[in-house]
């Protein structure tokens, strides 16, 4: 057997164990009560107490059979008792040949480093009739070892002196306390059996240490089995935690990289804006149902009508929303408040208000705000539309301004 599976799985020499059959009553079952029955048992069969045994036991529900096997502890070489608390478990040498089932009728070895065990089945039984076991003698030759072969099988049954012995070796061992598997190489085959050992309470039942040692070992690996769940879970958790922590991290750096591209395009996107905006401003003012100097020259057309002129316009202000803003100098204050009522009776202009009149240096300075009529373009677009230099102003600029004052001029020396 392998190194590995041989400090894992303790098999102790099989020529101290006595092993016997029992029929499992009616009333007993599974747990607690099997293993009192069989604990009640071996205590009738024994020479030695209880406390001195090395035992376990193996039942087949179908024939309702216990198979038990004990050892006097200290009887056991020390070599053998080496390592038990360490072990996962602590077999007899033959337990293999007790898991071959259906076990056909005959005799079968098992032979490991130490040990030779000779197992006779009858019938259909899954446990054998009889166990015969002997220590494999010190250097021995081929012949010394089928000598002692011959010399057991014929103690098994002397009828079968001349029959051929298949003899098993045991390879390696593997699984947990949940389920086993024992690998069995056929002396001179190149072939091998698997036999298993299934249930955890079937395994630890099978174990020959003590009963108070097993159970405080099934305590421990359960709760080491429970601290290392929990440890993988805080593993994972840390590792998750590790990953959430990267992810913000990443985010960051997006987050900040992404920014710095923004202001990075601030000024170019602030760019885009102003001239959207102006466009904005362009399409509306290309849209407006009136144009700068038909409305102008509606104000002028009032003016020129009336004779005589004393009006000069000095500067005009426009905006987008049907609406201009005048300014001008007259000799007197009459002339201003006649041509705002010669506006006002007009077609052109909805509204006309007299804003800031002041008399200075013999001069009357005014601002007139009107608001153009829409409907009254038509008629203005009829005519020919002047050119800019026939405006009587000074200075056209557009403008949003809107300024709503007292309508009546009245003289206003300046000081």
């Amino acid at each position: 057997m392998d190194e590995e599976a041989d400090v894992a799985f303790r098999f102790l020499p099989g020529h101290y164990f006595f092993c016997r059959t029992l029929a499992l009553p009616e009333e007993v079952n599974g747990g607690e009560e099997l293993f009192s029955f069989a604990e009640l048992s071996l205590e009738s069969l024994s020479p030695f107490p209880l406390e001195q045994l090395a035992w376990g036991y193996l039942v087949d529900e179908a024939a309702r059979l216990v198979f038990l096997f004990a050892a006097c502890r200290p009887r056991l070489p020390a070599e053998a008792l080496e390592g038990w608390e360490e072990a996962q478990h602590v077999f007899p040498s033959f337990l293999p040949l007790l898991l071959r089932s259906p076990a056909e009728p005959g005799i079968v070895a098992i032979e490991d480093e130490t040990t030779l065990s000779l197992l006779n089945f009858e019938g259909q039984s899954r446990f054998p009739k009889q166990v015969l076991s002997a220590p494999l003698p010190e250097e021995a030759t081929l012949e010394d070892m089928e000598a002692l072969r011959r010399r057991l099988l014929v103690r098994l049954k002397p009828s079968a002196q001349e029959s051929e012995l298949v003899v098993f070796k045991p390879r390696k061992v593997s699984g947990d306390s949940e389920a086993l598997t024992f690998e069995l190489a056929k002396e001179g085959r190149e072939e091998f059996e698997e036999v298993r050992l299934e249930g955890e309470e079937t395994v630890w039942a099978a174990d020959v240490r003590e009963p108070e040692f097993i159970v405080a070992e099934r305590r421990r690996r359960k709760a080491s089995q429970r601290v290392g769940i929990a440890l993988a879970a805080a593993g994972g958790a840390a590792g998750l935690l590790v990953l959430l922590v990267l992810l913000t991290w990443l985010g960051g750096w997006l987050v900040s990289r992404r920014e710095a591209l923004v202001m990075e395009q601030d000024p170019m996107v602030y760019g885009i804006q102003q001239s959207s905006d102006f466009l904005l401003q362009l399409e509306q003012f290309s849209g407006a149902p009136f144009r700068p100097f038909t409305i102008l020259a509606a104000a002028n057309k009032v003016l020129q009508e009336r004779q005589p002129r004393h009006i000069e316009f000095t500067s005009a202000a426009l905006s987008n929303n049907n609406e201009v803003s005048i300014r001008g100098e007259a000799d007197n204050v009459e002339e201003v408040n006649r041509y705002s009522e010669s506006l006002r009776q007009s077609n052109y202009f909805t509204e006309v208000i007299l804003d800031d009149v002041r008399t200075r240096g013999g001069k009357v300075n005014f601002s007139l705000n009107l608001r153009f009529n829409p409907d009254s373009l038509e008629e203005l677009l009829a005519q020919p539309e002047p050119e800019p230099e026939a405006v009587a102003a000074n200075d056209t600029e557009t403008t949003t301004d809107e300024t709503i004052e007292p309508e009546t001029a009245t003289p206003e020396e300046s000081p």
